[in-house]
């Protein structure tokens, strides 16, 4: 027999959820009427059980990611500021470090995802202009300090209408487009620091 229980949300609208590994789940709530989203991290087993409740000031969380020991927050752009937040795992009331948005960032951002090697967030830009490549923004996964911007190309292949955004056991970062053929394009960290990427038509 199946047993069906109902939870009753604390907030109106659930955009984003995501479990830390530590049997407790991570919500995000819409945005309310005095510009506040709310993030809680609630029990796995028990969804009322509710260990955690910050509030954060951001017109939109587009995504969330476990970071090592911090979650990291994706920001819309006309967020002030800020493009995204790390929040501390065990204490996100007092812990967290803010993303700085870069002067140059002209498009929504679409995905964020996780570099467990070198400890960097990457914030996915899409490219959805054919004369504008696709962009990844790395951060510290530590202190939220920008690290640097990285074009999304194959050697004079620049690739564009990027998605999505993934990482897999192996640290491979994964990306898919929104164009015909679609493309997947690994990203993968090389000796010496350096990361490359390749890509394969889906069709």
């Amino acid at each position: 027999m199946t047993n069906i229980i109902r939870y009753s949300n604390s907030y109106n609208t659930i955009t984003h959820m995501v479990c830390d590994g530590t049997s407790s789940v991570w919500i995000a709530y819409a945005v309310n009427n005095v510009g506040v989203c709310h993030l809680q991290k609630v029990s796995a087993l028990d969804l009322n059980q509710v260990y955690f409740d910050v509030s954060v000031t951001a017109n939109e969380i587009i995504n969330m990611v476990i970071c090592g020991t911090y979650i990291c927050l994706l920001f819309d752009n006309s967020t002030p500021t800020y493009i995204g937040r790390l929040y501390k795992l065990t204490s996100p009331s007092t812990i967290k470090y803010s993303l700085i948005r870069q002067a140059d960032v002209d498009e929504e951002p679409v995905d964020l995802s996780y570099s467990s090697l070198d400890t960097q967030v990457n914030i996915l830009l899409p490219g959805e202009s054919s004369a504008t490549n696709a962009k990844i923004y790395r951060y510290s996964a530590i202190s939220g300090s920008y690290q640097n911007t990285m074009a999304v190309r194959v050697g004079d292949i620049g690739i564009v209408d990027a998605r999505s955004i993934t990482h897999d056991s192996s640290d491979n970062q994964w990306i898919v487009t929104h164009t015909d053929p679609v493309k997947l394009i690994r990203m993968y960290f090389e000796s010496g620091a350096i990361w490359k990427f390749a890509f394969t038509n889906i069709e």
